[in-house]
This record gives C-alpha cells, sequence and structure tokens, in this order.
C-alpha cells in the first residue's frame, strides 16, 4: 500500500475525527473557528460515550452505530440550544479575513505534518516497534473480533477468566472506526490517526487558544499552523517514545480545553464560545480528554489554574477597591483550601496508586533541565534555538499584556513539573508528577501548549516590528520610464503605488515574511529532527536485537499466519516475542494480548507447561478450557533484559515433539497445532 493510496483514507479520519464533533458545535451555537477547533474534542465526547452505551446495551460497535448516535445528540442539543436561545444565543463567527487566515494557516501544518509522517514511518503499514504498541494493537483487535470498544472494559482487553477493567479507549474506538470504514489493516489505521492527530488536530486545536488569547488577528491565525507542528516535545515526541496514542489525542484537545476556560474565566480576547456556554461545556471536555486519556485532565488543571488564580485575583481586586475586603479574602482562602484539598484527596486517592507507582530515575542536573526546557529539547533532543527565541520574544509580550501574564507563569509551571521528573524524581515527588506515571517524556509533552501561542505572539510582535520599520523606510526610487503616466492623481511619478506599499505592509504579510525567513533558520521548521524522532519507534535493525519487536522476516510470515488459523482462533504465544503484534494484525486472537496484565490460574499453567503436553494431561485440559488449540513462536528480539521475558518458558517447543504439528515456518518463526490435545488424547513424545 502506497502513501498516495492513504490518502483517502485519512480524508475518513479527519471526517471521524472532525464531523461528529462538528454537528455538535454548530448545534449548541458555535461558529466558525471556535465550532472547528472545538469539533474533534466534542467528537472525542460523542465516540466514546457511545462506546461504552452500546456496550451496555448489546449492541455491536459499527460506523452506523456512532453515526446514529452523533443524530440523536445532535438533535437534542438543538432543542436544548433553542430552549436556552435567550440566555446563550448562538456567537457571532470571525470574520471572514480571520477565518481565510486560518485556512491558510493549515496547509503548512498539512504539509509539514504529512512530510514527517510518511517519512518518518517509512511505509503505511509499518508497524511500531514499541513496548505500549502491543497493548494499542491488541486493543484495536479485540474491538474488532468483540464488537465492544468500551473504556469500561478494555483494561484487560477481553481477555480470558479475568475481570474486566477500565481503561480509556478514545483512540481504540476512533481508530477501530477507520478500520470499519475503509477495510484498512490495524497498523495502517494507527498509524494514519497518529498523524492526522498531529498534523489536523492539534494546529485547530491551537487556533482555538491562540484566537481567544489575541483576539480575531488574521496574522495570528496564518502562523499558528506552521508553529504547532515544528515543536518536537508535542506532538512528535509521543509518536517517537511508547508509542502513546490516547495521550499523543488527550494533549491534541487541550489547547481547546484551555480556550473553554478563558471563555468560562471572561480572560479570553473578543471571545468567540460565550461565558455561559464555556461553563455548561467545560464538565463535558474534562470527560471527553478523560477518555483520551487520564492524565491529559491533570494537564489541563496544571495550565488552567493559571487563568483561574488570575480571575479570582482579578474578582478580589475589584471587591476590595469596592471596600469589601473581608468577602475578597473569604472569597480566595475558600478557593485556595478547595483546590489544596482536592489536591491532597487525589495524591492519596487508591485509583491513582499504581499510576503514582513508576520509578524514572533522574537523567539530568537541574540546570540543564531548566536550559532543555527553555530551548524546546526535552529528554536530550535538539535545541530549537530560532523557536525558542521567539516564544521568549512573545512571553516579554504577554507580560507586558498583564492580561496574559499567566501564560508565562503557566509556561513556568509546566517546565517546573519537567525539570522535576528529568532532575530529581523520587517519592518525594509524586504527589506532584506521578499522575503522569513520573514520566519526563509526559510532562515534556505539556511544554509547547504555552509555547506555541508564545511563539505566534513572538511572530507576531517581530512582525508589527518589521513594519514600523518599514513604515520609516523612503519610498523605492522610481522603476517607470521618464514621462509615462502613473495611474494615482497624487502619486508621485515613479513611486510604488500606495494600495501596493499598504498591502505588502498589512500585518498577516508581515507575519508570514516572519515565518519564511524563520524556515532557514529552523532547517525548514525542524522536519529533520521530528522525522528521526518518528522514525526512532519504526526503525528495524538490520540484525534485529534488544528493540525489535517483529521483525522483516516476521512481517513476511503474516500472509502464512491468516492462510492457516481459523478466524476464531485463540493462539498461545509469548508476548515479548512480537507474537501478539502479529496475531493482532491478521485479526487472530492471542491467548496473552499484552505483556503486563493479569492472568487466569489456566493461562499461568499454559505459559509454564504448554511444553509438557505430551506428558502432562493438565496442559490439554487448561486448553481444552480456554479453547487454545495452536502455538506461535516468533523472534525473541524484543527487549531480551527484561526479567518478564521468562514468565512464559513452556511455549518454546522441539520442532521433533510430536505433540506439537509444525503448520507453517520461516526460519525461527514457527506455527504449530496442539496435536496432543485432538480428542482430549496424550500424545507421548520422547
Amino acid at each position: 500500500m502506497s502513501w498516495l493510496d492513504v490518502v483517502p483514507v485519512a480524508l475518513v479520519t479527519a471526517a471521524w475525527l472532525v464531523g461528529p464533533g462538528a454537528a455538535l458545535s454548530y448545534a449548541i451555537g458555535l461558529r466558525g473557528l471556535s465550532a472547528w477547533g472545538m469539533a474533534p474534542t466534542l467528537s472525542m465526547l460523542i465516540v466514546p460515550i457511545t462506546a461504552v452505551l452500546a456496550d451496555k446495551l448489546g449492541v455491536r460497535w459499527s460506523p452506523v452505530v456512532v453515526l446514529v448516535a452523533t443524530a440523536v445528540v445532535v438533535a437534542l442539543a438543538v432543542a436544548v440550544s433553542l430552549l436556552l436561545r435567550r440566555i446563550a444565543p448562538p456567537r457571532r463567527t470571525d470574520p471572514r479575513r480571520v477565518l481565510a487566515g486560518a485556512a491558510l494557516g493549515l496547509l503548512p501544518a498539512f504539509a509539514i505534518g504529512w512530510y514527517v509522517m510518511v517519512e518518518g514511518m517509512g511505509e503505511p503499514d509499518q508497524l511500531s516497534q514499541t513496548y505500549d504498541a502491543i497493548f494499542h494493537y491488541s486493543a484495536l483487535s479485540h474491538i474488532l473480533d468483540s464488537g465492544n470498544a468500551s473504556s469500561m472494559a478494555m483494561g484487560t482487553l477481553g481477555n480470558v477468566a479475568t475481570p474486566t477493567t477500565f481503561y480509556p479507549a478514545g483512540w481504540h474506538g476512533l481508530t477501530s472506526l477507520v478500520v470499519l470504514s475503509t477495510g484498512v489493516p490495524i497498523a495502517v489505521a494507527a498509524n494514519v490517526v497518529a498523524g492526522v492527530i498531529a498534523m489536523l488536530v492539534w494546529p485547530l486545536s491551537c487556533m482555538v487558544l491562540v484566537r481567544q488569547l489575541i483576539g480575531r488577528s488574521t496574522a495570528a491565525m496564518a502562523v499558528t499552523g506552521a508553529v504547532s507542528v515544528a515543536f518536537t516535545a508535542f506532538p512528535w515526541g509521543l509518536l517517537g517514545f511508547g508509542v502513546l496514542w490516547p495521550n499523543l489525542l488527550g494533549i491534541a484537545m487541550a489547547p481547546a480545553g484551555v480556550a473553554m476556560v478563558l471563555a468560562a474565566t471572561s480572560l479570553a480576547r473578543e471571545d468567540v464560545i460565550g461565558r455561559r456556554r464555556a461553563m455548561a461545556l467545560a464538565p463535558l471536555v474534562v470527560v471527553a480528554c478523560a477518555f483520551a486519556h487520564p492524565n491529559t485532565v491533570f494537564s489541563l488543571i496544571v495550565v488552567c489554574l493559571f487563568p483561574i488564580a488570575t480571575s479570582i485575583l482579578r474578582w478580589a481586586l475589584r471587591l476590595r477597591r469596592a471596600g469589601r475586603t473581608g468577602r475578597a479574602v473569604t472569597g480566595v482562602s475558600a478557593a485556595a483550601l478547595l483546590f489544596l484539598g482536592a489536591w491532597g484527596y487525589v495524591a492519596r486517592a487508591p485509583m491513582f496508586a499504581e499510576v503514582r507507582s513508576h520509578v524514572w530515575p533522574p537523567f539530568e542536573t537541574p540546570a540543564r533541565a531548566v536550559g532543555e526546557a527553555l530551548l524546546s529539547a526535552p529528554n536530550g533532543k535538539p535545541a530549537l534555538w530560532a523557536l525558542s527565541l521567539v516564544a521568549v520574544i512573545g512571553a516579554v509580550v504577554a507580560w507586558r499584556l498583564r492580561t496574559s501574564r499567566w501564560l508565562v507563569a503557566a509556561f513556568a509551571g509546566t517546565a517546573f513539573l519537567y525539570v522535576v521528573t528529568a532532575s530529581i524524581n523520587r517519592p518525594s515527588t509524586q504527589f506532584i508528577t506521578g499522575y503522569w506515571y513520573n514520566d519526563s517524556f509526559r510532562l515534556a509533552a505539556m511544554l509547547p501548549l504555552t509555547a506555541v501561542p508564545l511563539a505566534v505572539l513572538g511572530i507576531t510582535r517581530l512582525a508589527d516590528q518589521l513594519g514600523a520599520l518599514l513604515a520609516k523606510a523612503p519610498a523605492p526610487a522610481a522603476t517607470v520610464p521618464p514621462g509615462m503616466v502613473v495611474a494615482g492623481a497624487d502619486q508621485p511619478e515613479g513611486a510604488e503605488p500606495a494600495g501596493r506599499r499598504s498591502l505588502l505592509r498589512t500585518p498577516t504579510v508581515l507575519s508570514l515574511v516572519v515565518l519564511l525567513a524563520m524556515a532557514p533558520l529552523t532547517k525548514f521548521f525542524y522536519v529533520g529532527t521530528n522525522t528521526a524522532i518518528v522514525a526512532g519507534t519504526y526503525a528495524i535493525e538490520p540484525v534485529p536485537q534488544n528493540s525489535t519487536l517483529v521483525d522483516r522476516t516476521e512481517q513476511a510470515f503474516l500472509d502464512d499466519l491468516e492462510a492457516k488459523l481459523p478466524e476464531d482462533a485463540l493462539v498461545a504465544n509469548n508476548p515479548w516475542d512480537g507474537s501478539t503484534v502479529m496475531l493482532a494484525e491478521v485479526g487472530r486472537r492471542a491467548l496473552f494480548p499484552h505483556a503486563n496484565i493479569p492472568w487466569s490460574d489456566d493461562q499461568k499453567y499454559l505459559a509454564a507447561n504448554l511444553d509438557e503436553a505430551g506428558r502432562d494431561p493438565e496442559v490439554c485440559r487448561a486448553a481444552d478450557r480456554l479453547g487454545v488449540h495452536h502455538l506461535l513462536m516468533a523472534n525473541r528480539t524484543f527487549w531480551p533484559h527484561d526479567a518478564r521475558n521468562l514468565d512464559y518458558p513452556g511455549l518454546r517447543v522441539s520442532a521433533s515433539d510430536p505433540a506439537f504439528e509444525l503448520l507453517a515456518q520461516a526460519g525461527t518463526v514457527k506455527l504449530y497445532r496442539l496435536a496432543a490435545c485432538d480428542a482430549g488424547q496424550t500424545v507421548t513424545s520422547r
């Protein structure tokens, strides 16, 4: 499959990401950029909630179910909006020039994002060679096999004989819709969804935030798209670590959530959402982010804490000036106690105990970590000097604006969290970093949430300065032959037409000039750096070892695997040898669908003793109870240093063992049938 063939898949993905939410956005009274910018977030409210309800009602997951649910939700939203029309009328859209600027700004985001995706991933069906990918591919396979995309049942991947648990399945539900709508393999759908989130959802979401910060600025809209996809830490960092696809979706929606809070706190400039509407939608945005990934909610809390605190302090100062100091002190104290109480509760809540317990040793000095945060170079990535410089200029601008000082404080807050994880990270710091698994990569992904609007502010300020310099410059020398009549009644002969001068000196054109000037300084917005980051998780080593999950031999074996295994087969496998991903890609169930979820007693017994099928009758009894009739042995080339590799000693058998019938082989990759368990009889082996 070529990348040209993938274009329709990308369009379908964009339709699922934006379509349901756009319909709901217009139904609740949003218009223009606010409607389209909020659309992915509202889509991720509809899709996972529909999946939960479909499971409760016993309805099989399908695109039709989501379309019907969208129609119902939109109809209800229209009815409620009509009832509340007087107190929350539809918002007026921005002028056409602002919308045109936003559309223009998306074009470089598409171009840069597409280049990084194509060059970084290599092929559309290339599998991610990462630990987390084992779970994500298995989750997609489970949804397609079971017809159940509910987050309430995703934690154990439909694992037999173990209770279901919660896992945020917004990304998985969306990606499964792409598979069901287009028929592409799981790997293609996963790659395209990740790419579209990076090149469409994230820029759109950033545009809404910038719009709320700066107001009706065509210039800001025109440059936001390119700036948003230039940062390495996000979106590309989460495609090069993990891979953290659910986190990618959650953080991509976060700027729209911040924009909603700015409307609710009356800190937005020329607000396009509305205070009452924002306050009503805020809980729904939190739910949508939680279904993408819960730590997105904590990321929102960190960033939004600063505009909320700003709003409360402004309210208190107004009361103080009105002579109501006691009420102001009481209000501020109550807000502080509420926040500290909620923080104290969450810091001790058992539901987050496992997340907080993850240990990542520090790898930087505090001074170096601070420098990395300021230079947008976390986790040892290359410094983004030019982009960081304009962000610093933007920070100065934001501080001088006074109403935007919270943005500088929010950047400092996210940088502080990164510095703690990168350079300190000990048990005593887990009460503030534990909600991101104490992981510097996840916390680094928060930095562009504030760095993008700061960089946009910096570019537009440089454009203003450039315009001021041009205004002081003398008019160009004559460029027309002597004696030629020049249009314009009072214009000196040979001078540049005034209309042309004014057009070339508009803030939008000047901002684009500054952006173009940054292209060589950033080596075209760091596409080389970001491509290398993405490629790191997809590359297959020439001699697979240590970090290759599915090597080329195993990929070539997929056709045989699909042909030899019945569609309803449950296959014994070692999840550490890539077999789980291979089975997910061909739509067959793995006995061990991930490397780290609870197993039943029968599963544990087979993991330790399946190779004794010819001698131990209990093996066949356990296999029969589970419905296991096949064994897949793949190449053990992934994380051989991890002790959990040793938890499956019974899943390596000899080709000469008559208890196992060899069905297909490619090198050391082998597919067996459990011949010893035919008709419940034991086959004696040597």
